[in-house]
């Protein structure tokens, strides 16, 4: 338990720079206006996005979502008399190579953003015929880093080419325990951090890596169980 709570700790809903989307005003074609972190730290995310930024030698932030809660992909550029896709990249963590195809989760849409929810497309995707995956396996994918929101819409070769797709940042998607546990984290580390910045001190390095250390344990015990056979597989007795 106290190795949950001093993990969980970096995980703050702080609240000084706001989330910007300025990238997409000198950017010509379709471009994200959500799931885009922030660059620099302290920042703001967007609400139930909880900031992991990184002190593992990259100048990026990483979002970490709550499985039960809904989310709102945007954008803007796309041409309004063609379907955009969007698109959910599980990615392939180190713990699950040779395992598993790429797992995607897409939809068109003629709109400018999409309401999704993780536990709502984790449903979806283990109801395809091609996969035969559990809802553990499923949520030890989310929870690493490689996730990834992406936008795209087709090039039909008429008029100028132009970027027809955007990728957002890398996040990882949580639930049960860790959720409640971000959230607790999340007020005692906001706490902490006013405490630092009245004494002048700053926000100090370390915090990334226990959460990453954490979320890389969980995947890493969820595939290491299917190699030895006990998960149960969908359609088994």
């Amino acid at each position: 338990m106290r190795f949950s709570a001093t993990t969980l700790a970096a995980l703050s809903a702080l609240s000084h720079t706001a989330l910007a989307s300025e990238r997409c005003e000198d950017k010509q074609g379709i471009c994200l206006t959500s799931f885009r972190w922030c660059d620099v730290s302290p920042c703001d995310f967007p609400e139930n996005v909880y900031p992991l930024h990184s002190d593992l030698g990259r100048n990026v932030g990483y979002g970490v979502l709550d499985e039960s809660e809904n989310y709102t992909i945007s954008w803007t550029g796309a041409h309004t008399d063609r379907q955009v896709l969007v698109g959910w990249n599980f990615g392939t963590p180190r713990h699950a190579v040779g395992q598993y195809p790429n797992i995607r989760w897409e939809k068109n849409t003629t709109e400018d953003h999409i309401v999704f929810r993780p536990l709502d497309v984790y449903a979806e995707i283990l109801d395809r015929d091609d996969l035969n995956m559990t809802m553990l396996e499923l949520q030890g994918l989310a929870s690493d880093m490689t996730n990834m929101i992406y936008v795209r819409q087709e090039y039909d070769g008429v008029g100028p080419v132009r970027p027809f797709e955007d990728n957002g940042s890398q996040f990882a998607v949580v639930g049960g325990w860790a959720t409640t546990a971000m959230v607790a984290s999340g007020e005692i580390a906001q706490a902490a951090e006013k405490r630092r910045w009245t004494l002048g001190v700053g926000i100090g390095v370390g915090l990334g890596v226990p959460v990453v250390m954490a979320l890389t344990a969980f995947a890493t015990w969820v595939f290491a169980k299917r190699r030895m056979g006990g998960v149960v597989r969908k359609g088994s007795s």
